[in-house]
This record gives C-alpha cells, sequence and structure tokens, in this order.
C-alpha cells in the first residue's frame, strides 16, 4: 500500500487510474497493476488488450482484472464500471504483496 501512495498520491488515485485502465480495453482484455522491474522500479497500471498489446517487458503483474466480457456480462450485463469496482472493493492484497516483496528482494 505504501508503494501505491508513494506512486500514485493516493490508494483513491490509484483506484481511479485503475479503473480508467481496465475500461479503456476495448471489448476484451485486462487491467493490470505491474510492478516494472526491468527499466523503472515502479508500480504502472497497463491494459493488455486482445491479448498481445499492452505487455510491459519486466513488467511483472501484481494484480489482474479480466475485462473481456464473460468476465462480467452473465451477472451485469454492460456494466463493465461496476464490475471494475467490485473487484477493486474484494482485493485480497496479501497475494500481490507477497509477489511485490519477493520481486524487490531480488533486485539487490
Amino acid at each position: 500500500m505504501k508503494m501505491i501512495e508513494a506512486e500514485f498520491g493516493s490508494f483513491d488515485n490509484w483506484k481511479t487510474d485503475f479503473k480508467a485502465t481496465a475500461m479503456a480495453a476495448k471489448l476484451s482484455g485486462w487491467g493490470l497493476l505491474v510492478f516494472d522491474k526491468l527499466y523503472s522500479g515502479r508500480l504502472m497500471n497497463v491494459m493488455v488488450d486482445e491479448h498481445q498489446d499492452g505487455a510491459i517487458w519486466g513488467g511483472i503483474p501484481l494484480l489482474s482484472c479480466d475485462v473481456f466480457e464473460h468476465a462480467y456480462y452473465h451477472k451485469d450485463g454492460p456494466g463493465r464500471a461496476a464490475y471494475i469496482d467490485n473487484f477493486i472493493n474484494s482485493l485480497h492484497w496479501a497475494g500481490s504483496t507477497s509477489v511485490l516483496q519477493n520481486s524487490l528482494s531480488k533486485l539487490t
């Protein structure tokens, strides 16, 4: 959480940016929070669209939100925004924190 706040200014700023990133996918894709291990050493929200566009070399995925229609359409209909809000509100950070800590420990 401290890294998110340092990178994005606040957790709410991160949520807003993550949601906008995930919403930007066409009809299929993912919104991801990645740690850019290779170049900047920063956290970033990125969109991977249609399986191949948007991947970051050296980017270690910490969170992945599937925004393909099959992920939400049965329950929420065309409500992708509500689906992303529900995804963010139900996050369990322990797994992502563990992946990040493991990645950071290998940098030194």
